[in-house]
């Protein structure tokens, strides 16, 4: 009989799955409440107590971030990164393994306005995270070799943002939009260079102030019973006074200009639209957040429908508010080819005036509104965010109710304020935008949309074509005199060069030997060898083949016809013999050295961008790109401590980076014209 009146009360409910359910109102109230306790020493903490996991976490603030760096920018990222690498109780290697047996998580960092330490496990193990917790907080070594092992990851690091576009647009942002404030600073290898323990101390003992922090448990945990253990555990920490600070002022955004980074070879332009913002304490952000997600949020965003869907520049198309506590930004970004690259800037900048002008119709409003409630609500479930917003309420000063209220405002903006709210914070007549691609492909096109201001990748100010003081053929007979005349170099028919190498691939290290064996017309052998590979290259004119492991594989294809073209001997005086093509491109200071850049196109259509020094004219550098299964890779190789050899000016130093990988090859000798027996470049 139940199932009998199932089935009709079934059959009389029709519903249409061509519609998507309407989504509940959002929660009135949908934040944890949480308590408040200041400490005698001024240490402000926040107890949320959620049952949900059995599970407890602990993240101290401290308000001070890196714009106390000062003139030594990466200071206060490398002090946060160093502070569980070893105590004056435990190695980095004790604190690893016993937040490792415990099953626990401990980690620092830093941003622009504050630095931060969280630990979280088990609430089981809440004494011995907190044992460890504090042990990070008051008592850093900051080992020396630690901080020298972190310096050498940056410099890495800083080597790869400048083959990366999006990483030259972002700091060029920074600048156009921050100046010589703090917020636009980035960190160069001079001013790593520059920071030692002693200011790591000096920064952890001037600003870890309990009267400057404020620490927020959230988890399974009661707030009577961690209370007294917070006391014990933080309340001997000293106040101190937190130090003062001078900052340059923020310089104003008027009319639309375009800073354009040149970068020869890029086949696509990296864009940002940008303008000044609100900082973090803004009221309006949640409304402003549904806008920016109308515009450019996700698949759903007008500038993915409009650049990616209907004009197939791009792949990908967004906008979004950066907000810090003393300025925020606003910003539209894209990567397009760089033929369309002035025509999607303008796409851009219509579909900002557009939601500026015209009402947002309430299908479209209500889609991005849904997906941000929906995205809050589910994001609750994350203790380290909770314990994040709610000092976020202390560190920025933002209205304690911001984030109860947050997904009922968002999911409740109308057409008509979300309209006023754009026409309050967009400013389409008021832009810097960056645009890091081609300078001689895009800049005139680029001119028609506002100033044009030219840089180099350095972020130094460039003439453009006025800085081309020399034609290609002066470049090339100037550098066929620097490395010791066509009649030097005719005379020397094979080149044996020997020496050592060290290959670093992210946390590994090999060393090893190398040894390149070429002769005219176009035969070569390279070998490199360490303790874990052995890698063998030969080519005998007709044919190549790569070695490793005890296999062998023939090159076929494009990869054939390079290998090839890389093995004609004494290539730099056989350029028109070759079919190559030397193409200057530009004048500009490179890390420091004024060089001349020009396109080296081989017969094999694979092109390159060699880099002469503008006083010796003697190559320093050669930037590729090549396809790989997991994208494109820029390789770079660089060529120091040139020698004269038999009349012949040489490198004893090449390094070349590919990807994590660098190879650094230091030449013991080079030997001409040795005996060479022609079976040396045949595949074995």
């Amino acid at each position: 009989m139940i199932a009998t009146l199932v089935a009709t009360a079934s059959a009389q409910i029709t519903i249409d799955r061509t519609k998507r359910p309407a989504a509940d109102p959002a929660p009135a109230a949908a934040f944890p409440p949480f308590s408040e306790t200041v400490l005698p020493n001024g240490l402000k903490v926040f107890i949320v107590e959620s049952t949900r996991q059995p599970t407890v976490t602990m993240r101290l603030v401290v308000k001070s971030g890196a714009i106390y760096d000062g003139k030594k920018t990466g200071l206060v990222s490398l002090m946060a990164e160093l502070l569980d690498h070893g105590t004056t109780k435990r190695t980095g290697e004790q604190i690893a393994q016993e937040i490792d047996f415990i099953g626990a998580d401990l980690s620092a960092g830093a941003g622009s306005d504050a630095t931060f330490v969280v630990a979280s496990g088990l609430t089981k193990h809440q004494a011995k995270i907190l044992d460890l917790f504090t042990d990070v907080v008051f008592n850093p070594s900051f080992p020396a070799e630690e901080l020298e092992k972190e310096k050498t990851k940056l410099y890495s690091n800083l080597q790869t943002e400048k083959k990366r576009p999006a990483s030259l647009a972002a700091k060029m942002q920074g600048k156009v939009l921050y100046g010589e404030h703090p917020y636009g600073m980035s960190s160069t290898e001079e001013t790593v260079k520059a920071i030692t323990v002693d200011d790591l101390k000096a920064f952890h003992r001037a600003n870890f102030l309990p009267n400057n922090a404020s620490l927020a448990i959230v988890g399974d945990v009661k707030a009577a019973e961690i209370l007294p253990l917070i006391r014990k555990a933080f309340g001997a920490w000293r106040k101190g006074k937190v130090p003062a600070m001078t900052l340059p002022q923020i310089p104003a955004i008027n009319g639309v200009t375009i800073h354009l980074v040149d970068r020869p070879g890029s086949v696509q332009s990296n864009i940002l639209v940008s303008q000044a913002g609100v900082p973090r304490n803004n009221a309006d952000i949640p409304e402003m957040s549904v806008i920016s997600a109308t515009l450019g949020g996700g698949l759903s965003g007008r500038l993915m429908l409009n650049l990616r869907e209907t004009h197939g520049w791009t792949y990908g198309a967004s906008a979004r508010g950066n907000y810090a506590k003393l300025a925020g930004s606003f910003a539209a970004n894209t990567e397009v080819r760089n033929a369309v690259t002035d025509s999607a800037v303008a796409e851009i900048l219509r579909e900002m005036k557009r939601i500026r002008d015209e009402k947002i119709p309430e299908e479209e409003l209500k889609v991005q509104r849904d997906y941000l409630a929906g995205n809050y609500l589910m994001s609750l479930e994350n203790p380290n965010l909770t314990a994040t917003r709610v000092q976020d309420i202390d560190l920025y000063g933002i209205s304690k109710d911001y984030y109860k209220t947050y997904a009922s405002r968002v999911s409740t903006l109308s057409a008509e304020r979300a309209q006023q709210l754009a026409q309050k914070y967009l400013s389409p007549d008021n832009l810097a935008i960056v645009v890091v691609g081609v300078a001689k492909e895009i800049k005139p096109k680029l001119e028609s949309l506002g100033k044009v201001i030219l840089y180099d990748t350095d972020f130094k100010p460039l003439t453009g074509k006025a800085l081309l003081d020399i034609t290609d053929d002066q470049l090339y007979d100037n550098y066929i005199k620097a490395i010791g005349g066509k009649a030097a170099s005719e005379k020397i028919t094979s080149r044996t060069a020997e020496g050592t190498l060290k290959l670093s691939a992210g946390p590994q290290t090999f060393e090893g030997m190398y040894k390149q064996v070429d002769k005219a017309p176009n035969k070569r052998y390279l070998l490199l060898k360490t303790d874990a590979f052995t890698t063998e290259q030969r080519s005998d004119g007709t044919s190549a083949s790569v070695s490793q492991g005890g296999q062998s594989l023939d090159l076929t294809g494009d990869q054939l016809k390079e290998s090839l073209a890389e093995a004609a001997f004494n290539s730099e005086i056989r350029m028109k013999e070759l079919g190559n093509k030397l193409s200057l491109m530009e004048k500009k200071t490179d890390e420091g050295k004024e060089v001349y850049v020009a396109e080296m196109t081989q017969s094999s259509g694979r092109k390159s961008l060699m880099y002469f020094d503008a006083k010796t004219f003697l190559a320093i550098k050669q930037t590729r790109t090549q396809q790989t299964p997991q994208g494109e890779l820029e390789i770079a190789t660089l060529y120091s401590d040139y020698r004269a050899v038999d009349g012949v000016m040489l490198p004893f130093k090449i390094v070349q980076n590919a990807g994590p990988a660098t190879f650094d090859i230091t030449v013991k000798s080079y030997q001409h014209n040795a005996a060479t027996d022609d079976d040396l470049f045949k595949k074995k």
